[in-house]
C-alpha cells in the first residue's frame, strides 16, 4: 500500500455518465473508495454542467474539500460552505444579442442569472416549453431557483451567466452553430445523457469552460499534474488541459478518440476503481 496519496496529481471527474451511474446516482462503492483516498491526501474534485444546487445532493456521500466546477465552468463553488468562489457573467449587450438569436430561432431557453444576490433559473410557462424543458422542470419542481417569467424580456432579466435550450438536433443545430461562430460565447452542444432523443445547447460567456477552471484549480492546489475523466463533449476542454485524459467505456466517440486511457463503464464504478487501483487500496 502507498504511504501517501498526495503525489502532486489533481484528479477532476465529470459527474453525469462518468462518476454517476446511468440512473443518476453515486454508488456507495464509489463513495467509499474515493473517501478513503481523500482521507489519505488525494486531490479530487468534480467538474459538472449541473449547478451546485443540483449536484450537491448527489454528492452528499463524498467528503469533498476542494472547490467544485459547476455550470460547465461558469461557476466555482466551495462544497463545504456553498460559497461562490468565481463566476463568469455575460455583458448586458451580449445578453441582448443572445435573446435576439433565440427569438429569431423560435427557441425559449432556460436563463440562469443572478438577481438580488440570488441564483435564478427563469423559464416561460407552457405552452412555450419543449418536452426537454418540461422534463427538466419536473425533475426540479422543488428547486428554489426556478422562476416563471412573464415574457421574453422578463426571461432575460438579471445578470445572466448561462443559457440552456433543450430540443432536437433539427431545432437546435443551426442555433448552436451561430453561437459557436461568435467569439463572445462559449458553447457546448451535445446529446442528453439520459434522454437520448434530445440535445442540450448550453451557452456561456467566452472563456468559461471546465478546462479553464481545472487549470486554475491545479494552480490553487500546487498540483504538478492534472488527470481528468469524462464521457461527453463538454469534457473535451478538460482533456485539452489534462496531462492524462481518461474516458469511460460509455463515452461518446469524440471523447474516446481524445482520451489517453479507456476504462470501464460508469455503471461499474470505473472512475473510483481506477483511482483506487493506482494506489493499491
Amino acid at each position: 500500500m502507498a504511504s501517501a496519496i498526495h503525489d502532486g496529481i489533481l484528479y477532476v471527474s465529470d459527474l453525469d455518465g462518468t462518476l454517476l451511474r446511468r440512473d443518476g446516482t453515486l454508488s456507495a462503492q464509489s463513495a467509499a473508495l474515493l473517501n478513503g483516498c481523500m482521507e489519505r491526501g488525494l486531490l479530487f474534485t468534480i467538474a459538472t454542467a449541473r449547478s451546485w444546487n443540483s449536484a450537491g445532493p448527489l454528492l452528499s456521500k463524498l467528503r469533498l474539500t476542494l472547490p467544485v466546477i459547476t455550470y460547465n465552468g461558469a461557476f466555482l463553488v466551495d462544497p463545504q460552505t456553498k460559497r461562490l468562489l468565481a463566476a463568469s457573467v455575460f455583458a448586458p449587450q451580449v445578453v441582448d444579442e443572445a435573446r435576439s438569436r433565440f427569438e429569431h430561432a423560435g427557441v425559449q431557453p432556460l436563463v440562469y442569472a443572478m438577481q438580488g444576490g440570488m441564483e435564478t433559473v427563469s423559464f416561460l410557462p407552457s405552452p412555450h416549453q419543449s418536452p426537454g424543458v418540461q422534463a427538466y422542470l419536473a425533475s426540479r419542481e422543488n428547486d428554489p431557483r426556478l422562476r416563471p417569467a412573464t415574457g421574453m424580456e422578463d426571461l432575460f432579466a438579471g445578470g445572466a451567466f448561462y443559457f440552456t435550450a433543450i430540443g432536437s438536433l433539427k431545432e437546435l443545430g443551426g442555433l448552436a452553430d451561430a453561437f459557436a461562430a461568435d467569439r463572445r460565447y462559449a458553447v457546448n452542444f451535445q446529446r442528453d445523457v439520459y434522454r437520448r432523443e434530445e440535445f442540450w445547447l448550453e451557452v456561456m460567456p467566452a472563456g468559461a469552460g471546465k478546462g479553464r477552471q481545472a487549470t486554475l484549480l491545479r494552480e490553487y492546489t500546487g498540483a504538478k499534474r492534472l488527470v481528468c475523466f469524462g464521457d461527453n463533449r463538454n469534457d473535451l476542454s478538460l482533456f485539452d488541459t489534462a496531462d492524462e485524459s481518461v474516458a469511460v467505456e460509455n463515452a461518446c466517440a469524440s471523447v474516446k478518440a481524445a482520451a489517453a486511457h479507456h476504462i470501464g463503464d460508469c455503471d461499474d464504478d470505473a472512475v473510483a476503481s481506477w483511482i483506487a487501483a493506482r494506489y493499491a487500496i
